[in-house]
């Protein structure tokens, strides 16, 4: 990634719908910091386990 992604704060929305604002980092996407990264992984292992689980039946 960039040095970009350092320097850019967290777009994502907290719960009360503001942006998020966390420094971001130099190993993830510009705009998300290591935090909302985790909770995005979580919710995409949660989608792929159920597809995969709804396609072997």
């Amino acid at each position: 990634m960039s040095v970009a992604s350092k320097l850019t704060p967290c777009t994502m929305l907290t719960r009360d719908g503001e942006p998020c604002g966390k420094p971001g980092d130099d190993t993830l996407p510009t705009g998300i910091c290591v935090e909302h990264a985790i909770q995005v992984f979580r919710a995409v292992s949660r989608i792929v386990a159920a597809k995969t689980e709804e396609a072997k039946r």
